[in-house]
């Protein structure tokens, strides 16, 4: 009998992730073993927000980034 897969653990951090980086819209694929995940922050007037945004793309040299 094969062992059914759990996603709660994966979809809890995938969920996560996105929360921590304002994506509410985004688009969820899952291939083999790896998920895709494609959406944008939300805009916000926050210069808070639009500073640690900005940081983050800086860090990353892309406005792409792969979720690990």
């Amino acid at each position: 009998m094969a062992a059914a897969r759990r996603y709660d653990e994966d979809l809890r951090a995938i969920g996560q992730v996105l929360e921590a980086r304002d994506i509410s819209v985004f688009e969820l694929k899952r291939l083999a073993d790896n998920y895709v995940i494609q959406g944008t922050p939300e805009q916000t007037s926050s210069l808070r927000s639009k500073v640690r945004q900005w940081l983050r793309r800086l860090r990353s040299g892309s406005s792409a980034a792969l979720l690990a």
